[in-house]
């Protein structure tokens, strides 16, 4: 077995134990695919991330105790990049059998002046060229790339 192999092996194994212990399968977590110019800003984890370090995804996070799916959402945002979404609509809902239920949010940002928090250690914004020259976390991939072919909504 390749050393790479075993890396990629002990980075899933690392993923299934933090979840494992941290019981994320019965979290709800909300992410926003957020416009700006016609592109979705992603994020990248940061390498010390106890989950997925250095994995990219988009703003986002676990639904707190008295929050909605909604309210989580910009919060996240404040948080994750200091600016407020504009247009949020909610899009789907899924389960999963790993990481709980994900709520997929689509919106708008009126800046590209991005901060950000301790978590991520970098960001960009991608459109359908530049889709397959990142790593995502699971079950980003799909909704980004449909959300591109779709476009922005105002």
């Amino acid at each position: 077995m390749s050393k790479k192999m075993r890396e990629q092996i002990d980075k899933i194994k690392n993923w299934k134990q933090f979840l494992n212990e941290n019981q994320y399968e019965n979290y709800t977590t909300s992410v926003i695919a957020l416009f700006f110019n016609n592109k979705i800003l992603i994020l990248q984890r940061g390498n010390t991330a106890p989950w997925m370090p250095n994995k990219w995804s988009l703003v986002g996070g676990v639904v707190d105790d008295g929050e909605n799916e909604l309210e989580t959402i910009k919060r996240e945002v404040k948080e994750e990049i200091s600016l407020s979404p504009k247009n949020i609509e909610f899009v789907k809902k899924i389960k999963t059998n790993d990481t709980g239920d994900i709520a997929f949010f689509i919106g708008n940002l009126d800046s590209d002046k991005i901060i950000l928090d301790y978590e991520n250690q970098a960001y960009t914004f991608i459109d359908e060229k530049n889709l397959d020259d990142f790593d995502y976390v699971p079950y980003i991939y799909d909704f980004i790339k449909i959300t591109l072919a779709n476009g922005p909504r105002n």
